[in-house]
């Protein structure tokens, strides 16, 4: 496995990742594809909590099986799961989720709410001094009689017909009684799972406005596709949506020229235009925002498509719907477009199967091993 760097807490948009973050998770990556076991089961005994509280059913299925190939548990949330009156505030539940799990990957409609959820877990931090240090190994239980060495005796006392009882004579116990996993000290609150007391870390796996961890896997599905991209141009061809928002940051941060062009009036973010401008000021980046199709996809080694016909918003009356439609009108990645781009160049989506062929599925495939690298990066590199 490649040397980890460590300069981000939460990954809740590209602007979280330092280059040296971005560069370690791109070979990480190659290293997940190659051997999908080869870190080892460095998450067993403990969970991810999949918070999605929107279908995003690829990307679901990514994040799973990443956990799982990490040896870790991946327990789902689904939006079903967060009514108020189930007692599922995320006030009142995501810190105690945070305390459980190794990691949150989260997926909501609104940014807002992602930043949310990451405050909300941060809010429940403990001191390093409250958690056991180090963390005791797992205890093989088998077979069953082994359980009677880690009861301390004063939990054997005469059953009482207080139920508090027992809990209070087990707790009354010598601390070097039962092997120890965190200690949980009353004024504290909730003792962190992680080694150093810190949060867990909050993944991003998508919402209004960015999409981390599809932007990683475009980039890295179009660098194993053209190989070196240090002198490339990567094209996107669509709405300024948050998959638009997050490729102009990722391609920026890793020092990639990228041209997106749009219909007036669906550009991207200006924000996330500004933050792109500025990672490519210092990584050499050249950042293009155009209504012009062909002149974005005119020195392009990959273009990237969005789905057609456009997406549509449920909430767009029919009204609103035709007008989507003809504003998109020529901004379809199709062999007409290709044709003034190189020779060579590539088509791919973020969008599984909106591009013909294999190619439209590559990006998707790819959110796996880029998951695996994500969450190995955030919590093993982070630990280590």
């Amino acid at each position: 496995m490649h040397g980890r760097v460590i300069a981000m807490g939460n990954l809740l948009g590209p602007g979280d990742l330092a280059p040296a973050d971005l560069a370690t998770i791109l070979a990480l990556a190659d290293d997940f594809a190659a051997d999908p076991y080869g870190a080892g089961r460095v998450l067993t005994g403990r969970a991810v909590v999949l918070a999605f509280t929107v279908p995003a059913l690829v990307t679901r299925a990514a994040v799973a099986t990443a956990v799982a190939r990490l040896g870790g548990v991946p327990f789902m949330i689904g939006p079903g799961d967060w009514h108020p009156a189930l007692g599922g505030s995320v006030a009142g539940t995501v810190p105690v989720l945070g305390a459980y799990a190794a990691a949150l990957v989260v997926r909501n409609r609104r940014h807002d709410d992602t930043i949310r959820y990451a405050a909300a877990v941060a809010s429940y931090t403990v001191a390093p001094s409250t958690v056991a240090a180090p963390l005791a190994p797992v205890v093989p239980l088998t077979p069953i009689a082994s359980l009677a060495r880690l009861v301390p005796r004063a939990a054997t006392a005469p059953v009482s017909s207080d139920p508090v009882a027992p809990v209070a004579a087990a707790s009354a116990a010598p601390a070097a009684a039962v092997a120890p996993v965190a200690s949980i000290a009353p004024a504290a609150g909730v003792a962190s799972i992680r080694r150093d007391g810190s949060p867990a870390p909050v993944v991003n796996a998508g919402d209004d406005r960015y999409l981390p961890l599809t932007a990683i896997s475009a980039l890295y599905t179009a660098r194993r596709l053209r190989g070196d991209l240090s002198h490339s141009t990567l094209a996107y061809v669509g709405d300024g949506n948050p998959f638009a928002n997050s490729l102009l940051l990722t391609a920026a941060l890793a020092g990639v020229d990228v041209a997106v062009a749009t219909p007036p009036g669906y550009e991207p973010d200006a924000d996330a235009v500004a933050a792109a401008e500025k990672y490519a000021a210092t990584s050499g980046a050249r950042i293009t925002v155009v209504h012009n199709p062909v002149e974005a996809v005119r020195h392009a080694a990959v273009v990237f498509a969005d789905g057609w016909p456009p997406v549509m918003d449920t909430g767009e009356d029919a009204g609103l719907r035709a007008t989507r439609m003809a504003a998109f009108t020529g901004y379809r990645v199709d062999g007409r477009l290709l044709a003034c781009a190189p020779p060579g160049v590539v088509a791919l989506s973020h969008r599984a199967g909106a591009v013909p062929g294999p190619a439209g599925y590559a990006v998707a495939a790819n959110l796996l091993p880029v998951a695996q690298a994500v969450l190995f990066h955030l919590v093993a590199g982070a630990e280590s």
